[in-house]
């Protein structure tokens, strides 16, 4: 009974810990280009560039951060993770150095990782997979609300108070990672203190697990746009910063609202129905693919409203495969789940780089053109083709792997597996953003 409560209550820390880092977030991306363009005088292809290094240095650092979560501990994680922001905050309220905040920018994305992969680890070792799938809806909403409150914040603190007044609410908000310490102090498992960085080439050598990556990494390409591109697109559009506030208003609903029912009435249904559930990371790049286009259409309050609400039921499908991949394949791999996490963070962070980078690129292109009316038609067409390439390539992948194994791999992720046969049982309740 005690193990058990333990394993609840650091559950909960894990949650209210991202819940708290998506906080901080939803009050910085969304509003990352007005921040610059007040702190600097940097060009747009300056702030582009310094989005893209923090969005890239989640990605690139996130190997290593799950490495030295697996070594270390999670508490050792967050201290470093709350360092590391703390550095590149402060950088960012005393100097207008493009050098320095380029280093901050690094600072602040990699903390971030780090902090997340920590508590994502907590979480994934203190739940079994049973227990990641009943809880996936309660977390979400967590998660989502920390987010929407984090952005609701921060636009009332910039028009009210200024932006450096949310620079230092970012700041203060940073240390309340300290919850982390709330967590029991006991390990679910010892870490791997024989751990070498080589591991971590293990991991991406695995062919199965990297088949799933790639298919993940399709899709998160169009959800680079997400806190990047369209923020600032609707922000040029009304010459305001509200509809941003609004936008993520609709994000929240269709999140809260479409977890339990694609989860718990549409996803059964279909299910009974034959449909496959290796399907729906392709559904998930076609609701990514649809609500970007939609978004010619986003001077209409209402049609951005649908086109925001498609986006995210895209996430709705996308997201709950994360910790459950992870938890499959580190069991597979002695438990080393910060590094499969790590990874797999690698490969979101690697597609949303892509996407938010081409998509920014796009953009300042087109922009004061006649095409620049064709902007989402042309960048959702594109991302779906991208996906529909990798998908390909990553089930013909699978099934190759499949036909030189003696029994078939034992896949408990519903959204990712290839199986056909995965039971009613076994569907996820909801999404949880990451």
């Amino acid at each position: 009974m005690n193990q058990r409560l333990q394993a609840s209550r650091a559950a909960w820390v894990a949650t209210l810990g991202i819940g708290l880092l998506f906080l901080a977030r939803g009050a910085f991306l969304p509003y990352f280009f007005p921040i610059f363009e007040h702190f600097t005088r940097l060009s747009y292809g300056q702030i582009s560039l310094l989005l893209n290094l923090y969005v890239f240095s989640q990605s690139v650092c996130a190997p290593l951060a799950g490495w030295i979560t697996d070594r270390t501990s999670v508490r050792t994680s967050v201290v470093a993770s709350v360092a590391l922001i703390t550095i590149g905050l402060l950088a960012m309220l005393t100097t207008d150095s493009f050098t320095l905040l380029v280093a901050a920018m690094a600072a602040v994305g990699s903390g971030f990782v780090l902090g997340k992969i920590g508590f994502n680890t907590l979480l994934v070792d203190s739940s079994s997979q049973e227990e990641l799938r009943r809880s996936i809806a309660g977390r979400a909403m967590v998660l989502n609300l920390g987010s929407f409150a984090g952005n609701a914040v921060a636009l009332q603190v910039i028009e009210g108070f200024g932006y450096k007044p949310l620079v230092f609410l970012l700041l203060a908000a940073n240390f309340l990672l300290g919850i982390v310490f709330l967590a029991p102090k006991t390990p679910i498992y010892a870490r791997h203190a024989e751990m070498h960085l080589g591991d971590i080439a293990a991991v991406i050598r695995n062919k199965a697990f990297l088949a799933d990556g790639l298919r993940l990494f399709s899709i998160y390409v169009p959800y680079g746009c997400w806190g990047t591109i369209i923020p600032k697109y609707v922000i040029d559009l009304y010459g305001s910063k509200e509809p941003v506030r609004y936008i993520y208003f609709v994000s929240l609903c269709t999140l809260l609202g479409g977890s339990y029912l694609i989860g718990s009435w549409l996803a059964p249904k279909l299910y009974r129905w034959g449909f496959q559930w290796r399907w729906w990371t392709m559904v998930s790049a076609l609701c990514y693919c649809s609500g970007l286009a939609l978004l010619s259409f986003a001077g209409n309050r209402l049609l951005l409203g649908v086109a925001v609400a498609i986006f995210i039921c895209g996430e709705i499908l996308m997201t709950p495969c994360f910790a459950e991949t992870a938890k499959t394949h580190s069991q597979a791999g002695s438990g080393k789940s910060g590094m499969y996490q790590g990874v797999l963070h690698l490969f979101e962070g690697g597609g949303r780089v892509v996407g938010s980078t081409t998509a920014l690129a796009v953009y300042g292109f087109l922009q004061g053109s006649d095409f620049v009316r064709f902007y989402w038609p042309m960048m959702a067409t594109a991302f779906l083709v991208f996906a529909a390439i990798l998908h390909a390539w990553s089930y013909r992948a699978a099934k190759s792997l499949a036909v030189g194994q003696t029994a078939p791999p034992s896949v408990a992720d519903p959204v990712c597996a290839d199986s056909d046969s995965i039971e009613p049982s076994q569907i996820d309740q909801g999404p949880e953003r990451k």
